[in-house]
């Protein structure tokens, strides 16, 4: 419902920063039915009639579909009914995925008209097999099979389906061609890499035959049976739509590991099995009387099975109108657990928050996963090792919102309780200053810092740079240059060899007064040490285990022993907060005023005390453009919290950032495709024929 709101009161903007910290909104996400929704939401005054609105309609064009291919009104009628309990309604709430199954019928009846039609029956079939398209691209690859398994007997011409690509692709490009050429910046999840989403998403075959769901379509089970020498494809169809929904559990889980399939959540493979249904009855040759009775069955069971919907929370609301009544903009709010509801409080509050819903098109996620993973440590454990503030801080999130008693993350501070939330807060900007870039091997530690896995320049304003691992002979020469310039160098390589004109080798670390063992589990800790030209901070025998040496106007220091690692290995903050201690600090100060946000752009003036490179609380994607003084500037990604980093320089400074969509102009174009399409269709009069009830396009009647 967020995101009819957002398109009603503002329009379809292609990037929001109301979630997460900004998103593109709608960019992998199938638009068409929060489109149609926000359309007639617009017209009737709120996104609920829009909603209501747009699943009458999808259902009629469904339904119509359905009789076209069955001629049958009792089974077009029962349908959208079985959908109506569908667990995707009644679970999930996924209106978009409802709509899509709701045409479904479309996609089929449009690729009848593809396969077997005149040039005007071409069009009109890739309209409708467009419109499943633009509403949910995860019932493509049921609807697929469904097609093949039942329909396809032979070859089809190649000039129809030539033909039928070339509509579809100028009525889907607005959507498709930005989500292929941007998939990479997209967060979905290959599910047999994650087995804990593989078995959460999939069902035990129990569970599936028990479930009320399938009863209700016991029914249409039974009339399949009536005749199973015509309807064998659909059951064997129905049954292995059964078998692939136990995912996990399957006999053949490995059939996961396939590309396409590595994508699809098992249970949706459920949701075209009451299509499967309503058209293997349509083939059954039996009296109405069958066909009745089980309509009338099924309509019968479901009128014992009511479900409703209950009215926001008045603590709800009442936290919605706390974060509306706080003043500015540039500051964000994250509820925890972190649960569907909250999604809709930017469109109550007028304010940023950190929650979100569809990861998938969030493009910090990864980085916003391991801060989520470092903040249920501490609100389920207790465990605060000051990591969760160095992503909440850089996130601007001011208030920290839970609804259980637990612990809170440092510097959180309590403010008050609204019902059952209990309220946080916390100093934050929206300009971080930043002077220590860590680049190479990833470590989450508890200090401020930019991290990059691989260098190609050095943002202005960065004092220390520190290397975990072997920089490469490209680095290295980045790396002297900031060095002579007056930059401080920390190396800590992982094995022997030789870096930046020093050689290491690799040794059995014997123990070193004021460190912890050099022992792992229980066996020898192996560690690269030094020689050479080098100033001995703490040595190792005849090695240097820590030295420095001066280049330039700056100093490299090295650190040899793993010693990071071995910090972490046995929790030693004396260890750790040494090898920090090295890093140079320029203790800079950035203030901003006259601060302006809106979907794709910001706007600040700064006052820095010093050139700094500065992390800007939006998440990093590649159409943004900052302008400092109105010069475009360079923007950096930090792969620790997935935000834009910028060098500020010293002074007063106006900034301004704009996102700039270079797909924006394809909404047109496929625009103008459904206008000619959709006029195409409706002024060619010669006639074409009447769509038969649906049957092999090769073979004998049945």
């Amino acid at each position: 419902m967020f995101k009819v709101y957002k398109l009603i009161q503002d329009g379809w903007k292609p990037w929001i920063n109301d979630w997460y910290t900004g998103y593109p909104f709608l960019k992998y996400y199938p638009p068409l039915s929060y489109l149609v929704a926000a359309f007639f939401g617009k017209i009737l005054g709120t996104p609920i009639r829009g909603l209501a609105i747009t699943l009458t309609l999808f259902s009629l064009i469904g339904m119509a579909s359905l009789y076209k291919l069955t001629k049958n009104v009792p089974l077009s009628l029962l349908y959208p009914t079985l959908l109506a309990h569908s667990p995707i309604v009644t679970i999930e709430g996924a209106y978009p995925r409802l709509c899509a199954l709701l045409v479904a019928p479309a996609f089929i009846l449009g690729a009848k008209l593809i396969l077997e039609g005149s040039a005007k029956e071409i069009t009109l079939g890739s309209m409708l097999v467009s419109i499943v398209l633009l509403t949910h691209h995860s019932a493509l690859l049921p609807l697929v099979v469904l097609m093949a398994v039942l329909y396809l007997r032979r070859i089809p011409s190649g000039y129809n389906i030539v033909r039928a690509i070339g509509i579809i692709l100028v009525l889907t490009a607005f959507f498709y061609v930005p989500f292929i050429l941007d998939y990479r910046y997209s967060n979905f999840f290959t599910i047999t890499k994650h087995p804990y989403l593989f078995e959460y998403t999939s069902i035990k075959l129990k569970e599936i035959l028990l479930s009320k769901y399938l009863l209700l379509m016991v029914p249409l089970l039974l009339t399949l049976l009536l005749s199973v020498r015509k309807t064998i494809r659909h059951i064997t169809l129905a049954v292995t739509l059964i078998i692939l929904a136990t995912g996990y559990y399957s006999p053949v889980r490995s059939f996961y590991s396939l590309p396409l399939l590595s994508k699809m959540l098992p249970y949706r493979w459920l949701d075209v099995l009451p299509l499967v249904l309503v058209l293997g009855s349509s083939e059954v040759e039996r009296k109405s009387i069958v066909k009745i009775t089980a309509v009338a069955l099924i309509i019968a069971v479901t009128l014992v099975l009511p479900y409703s919907i209950g009215g926001m929370p008045k603590d709800y609301l009442e936290l919605a109108e706390f974060l509306k009544d706080e003043k500015e903009r540039d500051w964000r709010f994250y509820v925890v657990p972190a649960v569907a509801p909250y999604s809709y409080l930017p469109a109550l509050t007028g304010k940023l928050s950190l929650n979100g819903w569809y990861h998938e098109g969030n493009p910090a996620d990864k980085e916003y996963s391991r801060m989520v993973y470092v903040v249920d440590r501490v609100i389920h454990h207790g465990q605060d090792n000051n990591l969760a503030e160095h992503y909440l801080l850089p996130y601007a999130a001011r208030f920290f919102i839970t609804s259980i008693q637990s612990p809170v993350p440092k510097p959180y501070k309590y403010v008050g309780k609204i019902g059952r939330f209990r309220i946080y807060e916390a100093n934050t900007s929206f300009f971080t200053p930043v002077d220590l870039l860590i680049v190479g091997r990833f470590y989450d530690l508890p200090y401020r810092y930019i991290y990059m896995p691989s260098l190609t320049d050095i943002p202005q304003g960065v004092r220390t740079v520190m290397y975990l691992g072997e920089p490469k002979k490209s680095e290295e020469r980045i790396l002297l240059g900031f060095v002579k310039e007056g930059g401080t160098l920390i190396v800590i390589p992982e094995r022997a060899g030789e870096f930046l004109g020093i050689k290491s080798v690799l040794i059995a670390m014997p123990n070193v007064t004021g460190f912890a063992p050099f022992v792992y589990e229980g066996k020898t800790w192996y560690g690269p040490v030094f020689k050479g030209n080098l100033t001995p901070i703490v040595k190792v025998s005849n090695y240097t285990l820590i030295g420095f040496k001066d280049v330039g106007k700056g100093r490299i220091y090295f650190i040899g022993g793993n010693l990071l690692f071995h910090s972490l290995y046995w929790n030693s903050s004396k260890e750790l907060n040494f090898i920090f201690s090295l890093a140079k600090h320029e203790n800079a100060s950035l203030e901003y005023g006259n601060f302006i946000i809106g979907d794709t752009m910001f706007r600040a003036t700064l006052n820095s005390t010093s050139g700094v490179a500065a992390i800007i609380s939006i998440a990093y994607y590649p159409y943004w453009k900052v302008y400092i003084d109105g010069r475009e500037v360079k923007v950096w990604r930090d792969y620790r919290t997935g935000l834009m980093v910028v060098s500020i320089p010293k002074g007063v400074h106006k900034i301004e950032g704009v996102y700039r969509d270079p797909f924006i102009n394809l909404r047109y174009y496929s625009l103008l495709g459904w206008v000619l399409a959709g006029a195409y269709v409706l002024t060619r009069r010669k006639k074409t024929g009447k769509i038969k009830p649906m049957r092999p396009l090769s073979g004998p009647d049945r």
